[in-house]
């Protein structure tokens, strides 16, 4: 029995990612799982150098590791371990290799993926992994010591005053050394905020200082770090900031999943060199406002449309019409991608359509608007929000009065092949997350390879897609990055409720959607600020939310501009090629060139 059970734990370790963290053991099942695949990576990367090479100083020219957020972050305080305990290095020795062979990309502000582990958990799990921590934790607050002390000491003692909780100099304790209080903004090891005596490792600030370089997702993003979580980092060593915006496979999510657009780019071309060099792309420009290209283009999305309307009926049994605006929000579902946002926009939809009269209701653009996406297993309001997807889908879509105006369809099981059906066939797709959340976003790049217009704030990848097709051609609302702080901050006396928004709370509440008592925290969350507070500003931006919605429905209107936009959505599309992507990480980070493929 023991050793059956044994033998299951041991299985868990790879069974599922990312598993479940609301428990204690789901929590060291994590950290077990990341130091797993890491040690694995490493180790194998090891036997694969010495079978030729027996000098690991040549190691980081051989080999470069890019940790993709703080899930493999670990591999700092592995790497030391395998170069000094299993190798015979000494420490700095190893810890020069270590930061020329890692290389940290952030891809999110959000708390949840810059973990920070407890050091009670991290000693249990990783005795010695904890030992290098505190050493390199140590060694490094000891690098600036000297540098913060002669900057403190040159503060006239007035401005010293002012500066307490702002720079340096931060609010201490009685007795407490100032250099120490000033020193603990860039330590690894940091106190809990929530739990005071309990001690962290902050995995972020482990990959920013033993790594060669540190870059964002995204333009916006990769500004956003420098300034707010990676702020103290980026005053020390700025040089080894860097953005690298994402980029997707035209080869998949053009030429691959719509062979309708490929055959039709093709063709008016002249050769499908563009599928390798996507930059050839920007020659349907001069072709946009051509009509028979136009009808040629919008064919192929009808031809799509019908695809999509038909997997819709064989997997979740509603009729929906193709002849509506496909509407579409795929992404994983997380408040800040404010999926509850666009539901409240098709409440309110539901709610106009129903109030209208006969002759009122022919001038509504009917919309078919899919979701789908996948929430973490403990994610509690995220789950919420799938259901509100579906309490409303099971109202609108049975309602004779509203017909073929508004469809509401979740899609279950989300996955690449599903999404290689849906983004074909979307017309306008939503990334409509706060500003300053998002760290870039690929969702939004594919959609716009396909054609689809985008709804969206300026946030992640979608401010260097307004810079590559127009601004103006997008379909912009919401709150600019900048203002978020002091939105927040004046979130609390809030009272400028649009009505609309008003009638959207109600409504919830009422029960006309199903159970009122289970939306009754979702709600609280976004509308009452005795109990919440709004974080992402769903009531701030609903209102010019909802003007970007009917900007929408006027151009749809006009098929021939809405296509015109279409063409050059996907003309624009060669910047966010993942080749533009991998080669600027290669040349810029990775520092790999190029090697000739052999002919055969």
């Amino acid at each position: 029995m023991q050793a059956t059970q044994e033998k299951r734990r041991a299985e868990d370790i790879s069974a599922v990612l990312y598993p479940n963290d609301a428990t204690e053991y789901g929590r060291e099942l994590r950290l077990k799982q990341q130091i797993f695949f890491v040690s694995a990576g490493l180790q194998d990367s090891f036997a694969r150098f010495k079978e030729q090479h027996s000098d690991f100083n040549e190691f980081p020219s051989k080999a470069v590791f890019t940790m993709n957020d703080t899930h493999p972050t670990i591999a700092v305080a592995e790497l030391m371990r395998l170069l000094i305990d299993t190798e015979g290095l000494e420490w700095d020795n190893a810890w020069a290799i270590t930061c020329k062979a890692l290389a940290f990309t952030n891809h999110t502000v959000m708390p949840e993926a810059l973990e920070k582990w407890p050091v009670s958990v991290m000693t249990k799990l990783l005795p010695r992994h904890m030992e290098i921590i505190n050493k390199i934790d140590t060694l490094w607050k000891g690098s600036l010591a000297d540098k913060v002390k002669a900057q403190i000491e040159a503060e006239p003692k007035a401005e010293a005053k002012a500066s307490k909780g702002k720079g340096l100099i931060e609010d201490t304790e009685a007795g407490e050394d100032p250099v120490d209080a000033a020193l603990a903004k860039y330590g690894i090891i940091c106190e809990n905020p929530w739990e005071k005596g309990v001690k962290l490792v902050n995995m972020a600030f482990m990959a920013v200082i033993g790594s060669k370089s540190t870059n964002g997702v995204a333009a916006i993003h990769s500004d956003i770090i420098k300034h707010t979580i990676f702020k103290d980092f980026y005053e020390i060593y700025p040089e080894k900031f860097q953005n690298k915006t994402n980029g997707v496979t035209p080869r998949r999510w053009l030429a691959y999943c719509n062979p309708g657009l490929r055959e039709l780019i093709t063709k008016t071309l002249g050769s499908n060199e563009w599928i390798k060099h996507l930059d050839q792309l920007s020659g349907l420009k001069q072709h946009a406002g051509d009509k028979e290209l136009q009808a040629q283009w919008r064919a192929v999305k009808q031809e799509n449309k019908e695809r999509l309307a038909n997997y819709i009926k064989a997997n979740v049994g509603v009729d929906v019409p193709t002849n509506a605006m496909y509407d579409v929000q795929i992404k994983r579902i997380h408040e800040y991608k404010r999926q509850h946002l666009n539901m409240f926009s098709i409440i309110n939809r539901y709610l106009e359509i129903k109030a209208a009269s006969p002759e009122e209701r022919k001038k509504f653009v009917p919309r078919v608007c899919v979701f789908g996406g996948k929430a973490a297993s403990a994610y509690y309001m995220a789950k919420k929000m799938i259901r509100l997807v579906t309490a409303v889908g099971e109202v609108v879509n049975n309602d004779a009065e509203v017909g073929d105006l508004l469809k509401v369809i979740f899609l279950p099981d989300y996955n690449v092949s599903l999404a290689e059906v849906i983004i074909p066939a979307a017309e306008m797709s939503h990334h409509i997350s706060t500003a300053g959340t998002e760290g870039s976003g690929t969702s939004n790049m594919k959609f716009q390879m396909n054609g689809c217009l985008i709804l969206g704030t300026m946030d992640g990848a979608n401010v260097e897609i307004a810079q590559e097709i127009g601004k103006e051609n997008m379909f912009v609302f919401g709150v600019d990055a900048e203002d978020v702080p002091r939105l927040r901050e004046e979130r609390a006396n809030f009272k400028d409720y649009d009505p609309r928004w008003v009638k959207v709370m109600d409504a919830l509440l009422s029960g006309q959607f199903g159970d009122a008592d289970y939306f009754q925290d979702l709600v609280d969350n976004v509308n009452d600020m005795t109990k919440s507070n709004d974080w992402f500003l769903l009531a701030n931006d609903f209102a010019d939310y909802l003007r970007a919605q009917k900007d929408a429905d006027e151009l749809y209107k006009d098929q021939d501009e809405w296509t015109r936009r279409s063409i050059l959505y996907t003309a624009g599309s060669g910047f966010f090629s993942s080749d533009r992507c991998i080669d600027d990480y290669a040349r810029e980070i990775w520092e790999v060139k190029p090697v000739p493929v052999p002919s055969s």
